[in-house]
């Protein structure tokens, strides 16, 4: 009996061991193609909405508005990869790396302090690179933006709009997770290439307030 029992240990165990073999042999490997920057700006955004937010920030942000002359009440809102912006020295890269994450579900960049602010390309007339406004639109919507890349002056009329499209606002995005969101149009772009396509960014700029933020 003795033998019988330890015949019948020895064959379940080479059948789990057998097993075990073939799943590390035939399982498929996983090529997961991010980079470190792509892995660190995305998984903020988990983070990020497990914290009750807008608590934290009434808690410990005071956000002082004053309101700035419009420049241009221009409804097109085009938009731009994150991605392209590569210089790793540059104020735009260091910003956005050390400040903005990729929201998982929409593509915009968002803020890790204030993640109601999304980041946006701006002409000089709007400051430097981090500064923070709302843009009040002529629907009543509200965009809060925070600025993460600077249009060249030569690309726009007094530092303001785009010579070549007319607009104020580039939306700085994650294509690929923006492109499954908010889906493309019939030129390929995702929503046409403008977001004033989309309900939440729709309207012209009524007027334009910058943000400063004081540590409470």
């Amino acid at each position: 009996m003795k033998f019988i029992r330890l015949v019948a240990c020895n064959r379940a165990f080479m059948i789990s061991f057998s097993i075990i073999i073939s799943f590390l042999l035939f399982s498929p490997i996983i090529d997961i193609d991010l980079s470190m920057d792509d892995i660190d700006l995305q998984s903020m955004a988990m983070l990020t909405k497990s914290v009750d937010l807008e608590e934290h920030q009434q808690e410990k942000y005071t956000y002082n508005k004053e309101s700035i002359e419009v420049c241009s009440t221009s409804s097109v809102k085009t938009y731009m990869s994150y991605k392209s912006i590569t210089t790793k020295s540059s104020a735009q890269y260091r910003y956005i790396h050390n400040n903005m994450y990729v929201d998982s579900d929409t593509g915009l960049l968002r803020h890790k302090e204030h993640p109601e602010y999304i980041g946006v390309a701006l002409g000089t007339y709007y400051g430097k690179v981090g500064s923070m406004y709302e843009f009040t639109l002529d629907n009543g919507k509200v965009l809060k933006v925070v600025k993460v890349d600077v249009k060249s002056d030569s690309h726009t009329y007094n530092g303001c709009y785009h010579r070549q499209d007319g607009s104020v606002i580039e939306l700085v995005i994650d294509p690929v997770v923006a492109k499954q969101y908010y889906g493309t149009g019939s030129n390929g772009y995702i929503l046409n290439g403008n977001f004033n396509n989309s309900p939440d960014f729709y309207g012209k700029i009524a007027s334009v307030k910058k943000v400063t933020v004081i540590n409470n």
